[in-house]
């Protein structure tokens, strides 16, 4: 089930304005296949409660909130944000961002253009806050589109980059359309 609060703010941010908070329902993990020894608790740990997205110098910071940050070796807490056109854009850009508390040396960013060329923002570190229980990436402006964008987020548990079976998924839809640059 996807739920989503999501507050926008003006078009052009200035530095260190927030552009988007978006809260997620609670307890709407999908747990998948048999869980590959992971414990439901364990699965539920990407049980994503707020996405934030905040202007930073030459780019911008997305921040997930998430149950905890574990400190487990059997499996990693990975957080996947899709940008797209607004609805009804004649646009056919995308962006990829990934990253993960425990993998913060190999996050990424990649914004694909219409004409199959692309930006690559790879790697990148994630900021990880035990106490606050959250990860934060800050993508550059050079691997985020100038158009407004939509924007979803999928938590996972599995390995980051690579092909591992996932054990459990949480998805957010942000609401509306937002300027990141």
């Amino acid at each position: 089930m996807v739920t989503m609060l999501a507050v926008g703010l003006p078009a052009t941010a200035a530095p260190g304005d927030r552009i988007v908070a978006a809260r997620d329902a609670r307890n709407d993990v999908r747990l998948l296949g048999d869980g590959g020894g992971l414990t439901p608790f364990q699965r539920r740990s990407i049980d994503l409660r707020l996405l934030t997205v905040d202007d930073a110098p030459g780019g911008v910071r997305f921040t997930a909130r998430l149950p905890r940050i574990t400190t487990s070796k059997k499996f990693h807490q990975m957080v996947f944000v899709r940008l797209l056109p607004a609805a009804g854009s004649e646009e056919a850009w995308s962006g990829d961002i990934g990253f993960s508390p425990q993998s913060r040396e190999l996050a990424y960013a990649y914004l694909n253009h219409p004409d199959g060329s692309f930006e690559t923002c790879d790697p990148l570190r994630a900021k990880v806050q035990p106490r606050r229980h959250q990860v934060s990436l800050r993508v550059p402006n050079r691997c985020l589109p100038t158009e407004e964008a939509r924007i979803r987020v999928t938590t996972l548990t599995g390995f980051f980059r690579s092909d591992a079976d996932v054990h459990s998924r949480d998805r957010l839809v942000v609401s509306g359309k937002h300027r990141l640059r």
